[in-house]
């Protein structure tokens, strides 16, 4: 685990438990990083 402010440089030190790019997975402590998706065509 780690704290935000080890990872990005701002004043917060909010502790980050895990790091999710589904939205529907999100727990307490998460960080939630935005992936580009997929685009199929039929």
């Amino acid at each position: 685990m780690k704290k935000l402010n080890e990872l990005y440089d701002i004043d917060s030190d909010v502790l980050i438990k895990g790091i999710k790019i589904n939205s529907k997975e999100i727990e307490k402590g998460d960080l939630f990083v935005c992936t580009m998706g997929v685009k199929v065509e039929s």
